[in-house]
């Protein structure tokens, strides 16, 4: 879909959400900002690309917001069929190239042993060098647009947005969350800090229009204008205030240390998020790491600490 001269949204299917794919044109080239799934080219990409005339050896340069496979597997197929070039954060190049280990190192202490165990042994059905290792400041030229990276960890090591100075346009990937994708619920960070701080210093720029990787709640849809824009990043602020406060009320109300499972089911339970849906949140796992993101941070405040017993990490608050 047209979104203004020289900018497209194409809006790849996710379980009951969707991951945007913005599509830049220029005279002589296109340009990408994430990529979809593997299949996403082929039935989403390629043929839109040739609905509005252009061919898809065009497509000369792809910029992953982070590393995650629902926005960077379709560069797979686009950079073997087409030879995109594909560039993403130099904290990022890992999670592309070996998806397997730096989903392990990453979220390593959430999985069970059989779901890590699961991790290490997948490996990526295309294989993806990345040529291009962005840094903070970069230039990129997508289409006809200049876009400068802004490194905005917290989601993610190696998350970036992307931002257009004259138009005040902002590409945020999923480093801003609000509330969680709809219908699901849920922001999904795993530093609390590092994301607090990112959306801080995307709320100094005052953009004029975000453009999201997904529908996140309250919002219907993932393209945020004026007053919407505003508010999305103020929310995302607000919902870890609200969280890391539930979680602490959680821990100070309990007489016995919590384990991360029930909290995460309370902070489910507080905001109605849906913790079941296996085709977006992995049965809780995004909430759970939100959750753990924030058990951190209270331990780093010194107002909870966590007790190991028999294998099993459980949390007690630390009362002043």
């Amino acid at each position: 879909m047209l979104v203004m001269e020289g900018l497209h949204v194409l809006r790849v299917p996710f379980g009951q959400i969707f991951t945007a794919v913005y599509l830049l044109e220029g005279r002589r080239s296109l340009g990408l900002i994430d990529s979809g799934f593997l299949t996403s080219p082929k039935e989403l990409i390629v043929p839109y690309v040739r609905q509005i005339k252009r061919q898809p050896q065009e497509i000369a340069f792809i910029a992953l917001t982070h590393w995650h496979g629902d926005h960077v597997d379709g560069s797979r197929a686009l950079k073997r069929l087409y030879g995109s070039r594909v560039a993403i954060h130099t904290d990022g190049v890992r999670g592309v190239e070996e998806p397997s280990p730096e989903s392990a190192e990453t979220y390593g202490e959430l999985y069970t042993p059989e779901e890590r165990e699961s991790v290490l042994r997948s490996k990526p059905e295309v294989p993806l060098k990345v040529d291009v290792a962005l840094k903070e400041g970069d230039v990129l030229q997508l289409g006809d647009r200049s876009l400068r990276v802004l490194y905005t960890p917290g989601h993610v090591k190696g998350s970036i947005c992307l931002y257009e100075d004259e138009g005040r346009l902002l590409f945020t990937g999923d480093s801003v969350q609000s509330w969680g994708p709809n219908p699901d619920g849920g922001p999904f960070y795993n530093d609390l800090g590092a994301y607090r701080a990112s959306v801080k210093r995307l709320m100094e720029l005052g953009p004029k229009t975000v453009f999201a990787a997904h529908p996140y709640r309250p919002f219907r849809d993932c393209i945020l204008e004026g007053k919407d824009a505003q508010r999305f990043l103020a929310e995302s602020l607000e919902a870890t205030d609200r969280i890391h406060a539930v979680i602490y009320r959680t821990l100070e109300s309990s007489k016995e240390p919590v384990g991360l499972w029930a909290i995460t089911d309370a902070v489910a339970a507080a905001f109605e998020l849906v913790t079941g849906a296996p085709s977006v949140s992995g049965n809780g796992f995004t909430t759970r790491t939100t959750v753990n993101a924030h058990l951190k941070a209270l331990r780093a405040e010194g107002k909870a600490e966590s007790i190991q017993a028999k294998g099993k990490v459980s949390w007690r608050a630390l009362r002043s």
